[in-house]
């Protein structure tokens, strides 16, 4: 799961989001779930799609890893799932840290709307001080 690390897993979760965003192209159904791992001697967390087929056979298939801003040396003591779309990392210095997946596609038009609209608020008071001044 960690070979970079000899330390082991030191927090491993099943993730209860069904968000697009950490499933990505897999599908949720019966049997399939998703895990969250963490390792002492690594500054980064892993994500694994878990299958158990029906006679109980687990299989784990690596799905995602997700580099954190923990300096390198630093390794990950617990993981916590705060909402559908946030993991929220502890090091072994105890330092918090929490990791928001978002899209980036909607993120992008949220902040091109906003820009429109700040132009726009601003191009209407320009007009209005204009008339305001006549």
């Amino acid at each position: 799961m960690h070979t970079e690390s000899e330390e082991g897993i030191s927090s491993i979760i099943q993730l209860r989001s069904e968000n697009y965003l950490l499933w990505g192209d897999q599908q949720k159904t019966d049997g399939v779930s998703l895990l969250a791992t963490a390792s002492l001697g690594r500054p980064d967390f892993r994500i694994w799609v878990m299958t158990q087929n029906e006679s109980n056979e687990i299989t784990l298939t690596s799905h995602m890893r997700i580099e954190t801003s923990f300096p390198a040396g630093t390794g990950i003591r617990y993981l916590l799932e705060a909402s559908e779309t946030q993991i929220v990392a502890v090091d072994t210095h105890k330092t918090l840290k929490f990791y928001d997946f978002i899209d980036k596609r909607i993120k992008e038009e949220q902040e091109k709307a906003a820009l429109e609209e700040e132009e726009m608020i601003k191009g209407l008071k320009e007009l209005f001080d204009q008339y305001d001044a006549d």
